[in-house]
């Protein structure tokens, strides 16, 4: 969300995490100008563990902007080994290798490869745009795709149950090459998601990982969010991705990302609403980094495409030379 102050327009592009209008088949993803049913409703649980940067936070991310926006031009030149991608729809796509560590209490939020497949389907299809493509509707291809490196299940009834507490401790030990991988834990998570920022820590740091629900999951138990949009809202995060509502206010510092709308306030309901009249445009409560339900969730903006895209120089430059022949991984 960047502040704008031209004149409304009714085909603005926004770039948020957003919601999309509900059909009377649940699974299906309308465009914001449609009608809701009454129908269409949520239970407003969208909590995000992302933590919510501060002023020294919001002065680096100034910084990191224009190291990315140098980077960009590098991104441009350099050809990454065709060993490390694989194409969709013949497009060339960063392939980057997920871990599963999946945390439970017996048959108690054991969640099953096949979830986790799907999963991996949905990272995919959500960056490439197909996912917004599916409903009609727009969105980048971000040229980052996923894969399953791996799952490992862990039969913990107490770091199931209490996952979010002992985050440190759980992450110590299961996250072991994190400038390789990236790590997936899914408990029974206090909030639906959470991921750490690439400059949080260094790249090589155990404390970068993700953390969701295991209700989340596709085919999950969590109301409203088990199409599995909050690992790609998570995702979004982990490669430098703000919320679209990031600053609280028509006013705020935003989202650091030109293209997504001014928002006042997460939106937690799949509806058509303009929270800061005053500026250009609708929410776009169908974007990944705002909080509607998942069948709103549907599309990232160009500019959040691009940002998580050149991400990977600054902040992620072992993973991407590890899984885009960048030179070798020290």
């Amino acid at each position: 969300m960047a502040i704008v102050t031209t004149p409304r327009g009714v085909g603005a592009t926004l770039l948020v995490l957003l919601c999309v209008c509900f059909t009377a088949v649940a699974s299906q993803k309308l465009r914001p100008s449609a009608a809701l049913p009454r129908a269409a409703r949520s239970t407003g649980r969208r909590a995000c563990g992302t933590h919510q940067p501060g002023p020294a936070q919001e002065a680096s991310n100034r910084k990191l902007e224009k190291i990315l926006e140098a980077r960009k031009a590098v991104l441009r030149r350099r050809r990454a080994s065709p060993g490390n991608l694989y194409s969709i729809a013949g497009r060339p796509h960063i392939l980057v290798p997920v871990k599963f560590v999946v945390l439970h209490d017996g048959a108690k939020g054991k969640a099953t490869r096949g979830q986790l497949d799907k999963q991996v389907a949905v990272l995919n299809n959500a960056f490439s745009g197909s996912q917004a493509a599916a409903a009609g509707a727009s969105s980048p291809d971000a040229k980052i795709a996923f894969r399953l490196e791996s799952a490992q299940w862990v039969n913990d009834a107490v770091n199931y149950k209490k996952c979010t507490k002992n985050n440190m401790a759980i992450q110590k030990k299961y996250v072991t090459s994190p400038e390789q991988f990236v790590y997936v834990i899914v408990c029974a998570s206090e909030d639906l998601g959470a991921s750490t920022l690439p400059q949080d820590y260094q790249e090589r740091s155990w404390k970068h990982a993700i953390e969701i629900a295991t209700g989340t999951l596709p085919d999950g138990a969590e109301e409203d969010y088990n199409l599995g949009d909050t690992l790609v809202h998570e995702m979004g995060h982990y490669f430098g991705l703000e919320h679209t509502f990031q600053g609280e206010g028509c006013d705020g510092k935003g989202d650091f990302v030109d293209d997504t709308p001014v928002v006042k306030r997460a939106n937690k309901r799949c509806r058509v609403v303009d929270s800061c009249p005053n500026h250009r445009g609708n929410d776009m409560v169908e974007n990944f980094m705002d909080y509607a339900p998942d069948t709103c969730m549907e599309r990232f903006t160009p500019g959040q495409s691009a940002h998580a895209v050149t991400g990977f120089g600054p902040t992620r430059s072992v993973l991407l030379r590890q899984v885009a022949g960048f030179g070798q991984a020290r």
